[in-house]
């Protein structure tokens, strides 16, 4: 009798959002053990032909194997076929079909209920109608049921600590929403507007003193006008801690104020008088908390402005002292489910939104967070979490924070939450997902955000799985996107903007050493910050496609790159634009066998210094590579790193933006960048002409001005014989071509062939043990790379 050798199934999971798809691939442990079996996977609207989607990572998370992917760009509400093709010949060849449909989530409708209820700024009533208003707060206190909407009033709500605590399961057809009332401005107050007696201090002219009320003591808020002061940890140096900047000296360069118990001094660098000025100082330590006891809540609020709650807090000794402080918040939700905030505003408050907990499925949208922590230096906002036994000044002050934050806590895993179309200006942290490794956080989605003059734009600092971010413009913040800490991933970047990446001025914190030994007191900046130190349990893959990177100064780079902390790091079609040191720093990656970074038809250009990268193979030793052509950059890390994992190969050209003097880093329709991306499934085949362009924009044009230069076209670098092609490819370089290498590639852009320093003027390339297909080969010389498409028969 024959046995018949069964093969273990693989399963696959599939987890929506509104506009992607995430997918799992769960492998038996029993399956692939030499991980050698392919996957491809094919997704459609049912009836319409199948596409491609962008390979998935596989993966080994808490034991499991597994792949994860995503799927991009997908409509609302629209059900989708999902196909997943594993093959393998290890122990025998088989292949295995697994298919799944799944439905994406509908955009919310918040459209108010029948059973409405209506609140003012002083409503008292218990009809909680139009005519007889009642109070938010005593509503909220007898709780919401499903189905209800609160209509709030316009007017200013003097209020906070308030609590909502949901304990029933709502649905999409029978939500919670609490909403302003159409056209009219509803403002909830944290601020106190008291107006207090300044006084001229004896020691400092500028310096100003009052006393305010108790029960404002050791205030993290203060406005001056519309400006938020720094609150200073000392009025005067201290011979104890002379490192800390204090308020006398402004030594954050920053205008401040200082508090000791009710106690509180003003000084700003103009020397205002702060009697001519409004000052605001918070008296809420919080404005609203939902409870949503891990229901389904479906819970909307919308059109509602916060204002000034940051008042901080302490605990205090049986002396009076302070012992330990806490910062506040302003919106928090913990354990909530189908949340969505939409269309509010926050105005100078500590943690505008944050999740707590197991929050799932949650949408932050259209909404305004305008602060000013977010100017500060690196290590001014670090400090203020700082605490001091000794100087009581410096409790309460936590404001190192995010302006929309997940934080799900140990052992937990959340997924599906989106942050999307916002704007976010002037906070330490635009968004945070999370600063940690205990927990999980799956199927991110975070787009057309403009997030702007913040220090970290967008911060997926750990434990994220899938996430993906798009579309999103990050300007003028030392750091546009940290990823520190990773696990896991995969993490997708594509059609990004992050332009002004900055250098900043730091105080009493880290500093930048240049290759030649001198010290700066300025912090670098990056468009990818990946700074975790070291090597790390959980590698993941980080992936960049078609992002337009731009740093303005001196010691704003595109990538500052560390370590290997990341299993992958693949870029294509990217433009890396420097107009200071040079584009790429590669800081402390000697000998590090197992660091990554996979290049291919990205574009380098220094329009100041003409360096695209500096090599610093020992963080602190001061011996440097400084390279000026991609050419140098791939075969100078190779030889630094000894990784088997290196290939960059792309372009080094002016890109040609339609005006950097306007911000505009669309590119102009002579730019050589148009139509020479790399086509990559599921992220970038809808293009305009004949391949996609470089970059973060596609330009719609199907002409190409003839003003192109000519060492740019396809046909003046090198010709091909025969093509299409079966057995042999031969190319002939054009005369005086200096060739530096040639390169075939597959659709996808991974590398097939590569050729480095040809002799001669005629290559011929062994291609029969190749699949039939499209490709494109590349020659690369000193200044320039030349391209063509080819078919192997």
């Amino acid at each position: 009798m024959m046995c018949r050798q069964v093969i273990a199934q693989p399963q696959l999971k599939l987890y929506s959002t509104i506009n992607s798809v995430g997918y799992q691939v769960l492998l038996p442990n029993d399956y692939d053990p030499d991980s050698t079996a392919l996957i491809t996977i094919h997704y459609r609207t049912p009836g319409n032909p199948w596409l491609e989607a962008f390979p998935p990572s596989r993966l080994v998370i808490d034991s499991l194997r597994q792949y994860r992917g995503s799927l991009f760009f997908l409509n609302a509400d629209t059900k989708y076929d999902v196909e997943i093709l594993l093959t393998d010949s290890t122990p025998i060849y088989h292949a295995i079909l697994i298919d799944d449909e799944i439905t994406t989530r509908k955009e919310p409708d918040i459209t108010s209920t029948p059973n409405i209820k209506f609140v003012s700024t002083n409503g008292s009533g218990t009809q909680y109608t139009k005519a007889e208003p009642g109070s938010f707060k005593t509503l909220l206190t007898s709780g919401l049921q499903c189905g209800t909407t609160v209509i709030l009033l316009g007017g200013t709500y003097d209020i906070g600590e308030m609590n909502l605590v949901l304990n029933t399961e709502c649905s999409e057809g029978t939500p919670i929403i609490i909403e302003a009332a159409q056209g009219e401005k509803v403002i909830f107050e944290g601020g106190d507007t008291t107006q207090y007696q300044w006084i001229k201090t004896q020691i400092d002219p500028d310096l100003y003193v009052a006393t305010i009320k108790p029960e404002l003591a050791y205030n993290a808020l203060c406005m001056f006008d519309s400006t938020r002061l720094y609150p200073y940890a000392f009025l005067t140096p201290n011979s104890l801690t002379p490192t800390y900047p204090s308020l006398s000296n402004l030594g954050y360069d920053e205008s401040g104020f200082y508090r000791r118990g009710s106690t509180a001094y003003i000084k700003t660098k103009d020397k205002k008088d702060p009697n001519a000025s409004r000052i605001i100082f918070s008296k809420h330590f919080w404005c609203l908390s939902v409870d949503g006891g891990n229901f389904n809540n479906y819970l909307y609020i919308k059109g509602i402005t916060f204002r000034y709650y940051n008042l901080g807090k302490s605990d205090f000794d049986l002396f009076g002292n302070p012992t330990t402080s806490y910062p506040s918040w302003t919106l928090s939700f913990t354990n909530t489910n189908h949340v969505v905030v939409d269309s509010c505003t926050f105005l100078y408050t500590n943690f505008p939104v944050s999740f707590n907990g197991g929050c799932n499925n949650n949408i932050v949208q259209h909404c305004s967070m305008i602060d000013g922590t977010g100017y500060w230096s690196h290590g001014a906002f670090k400090q203020t979490r700082d605490i001091l036994y000794l100087e009581p000044g410096s409790y309460g002050r936590y404001l190192e924070n995010a302006g929309i934050f997940f934080s799900p806590g140990n052992g937990v895993t959340i997924s599906g939450n989106i942050i999307r179309n916002n704007i976010i200006k002037g906070i330490v942290s635009g968004m945070g997902l999370g600063f940690g490794q205990t927990y999980r956080m799956e199927d991110y989605d975070i787009y057309g955000n403009d997030i702007s003059y913040c220090y970290d734009g967008i911060d997926a600092t750990s434990a994220c799985i899938n996430t993906r971010i798009w579309n999103n413009r990050v300007s003028y913040c030392p750091v546009a996107i940290s990823l520190i800490l990773p696990t896991y991933g995969p993490t997708y970047i594509f059609r990004n903007l992050l332009d002004h990446i900055s250098e900043r001025e730091n105080q009493n914190d880290i500093f930048f050493a240049d290759c030649d030994g001198s010290i700066s007191n300025k912090i670098w900046g990056t468009g990818l910050k990946l700074n975790a130190g070291g090597g790390n349990q959980f590698p993941g893959f980080i992936y960049l496609v078609n992002n337009t990177f731009h740093s303005s100064d001196t010691l704003g780079f595109n990538m500052y790159l560390w370590f290997s902390t990341w299993k992958k790091l693949y870029s294509r079609n990217n433009i890396f634009y420097s107009e200071g040191k040079s584009n790429f720093f590669f800081d402390g990656v000697g000998n590090d066998s197992l660091y990554s970074f996979d290049s291919k038809s990205d574009n380098y250009f220094n329009r100041s210094s003409g360096t695209l990268a500096i090599i610093q193979p020992v963080n602190g030793i001061n011996t440097c590579d400084q390279l000026t052509s991609v050419v140098g950059l791939d075969s100078v890390l190779k030889l630094r790193t000894k990784s088997n994992d290196i290939s960059v190969s792309g372009f080094s050209f002016e890109p040609n933006f339609k005006s950097l003097l306007k911000n505009d880093f669309t590119l102009s329709t002579v730019s050589p960048l148009i139509d020479k991306g790399l086509i990559i499934p599921g992220i970038n085949t809808n293009f305009k002409n004949s391949a996609p362009d470089i970059g973060a924009f596609e330009t719609d044009t199907t002409t190409i001005n003839s003003a192109v230069p000519s060492n740019l076209q396809e046909n003046r670098g090198f010709r091909l014989s025969p093509n299409p092609a079966s057995k042999q490819l031969k190319i002939y370089l054009t005369e005086n071509i200096v060739c530096q290498k040639i390169a075939v590639y597959d659709i996808t852009g991974k590398e097939m062939i590569s050729i480095i320093h040809p002799e001669g003027n005629e290559i011929v390339i062994d291609i029969s043990l190749m699949k039939a297909g499209l490709y494109v080969i590349e020659v690369q010389t000193n200044n320039a790379l030349f391209r063509q498409k080819w078919v192997k028969m």
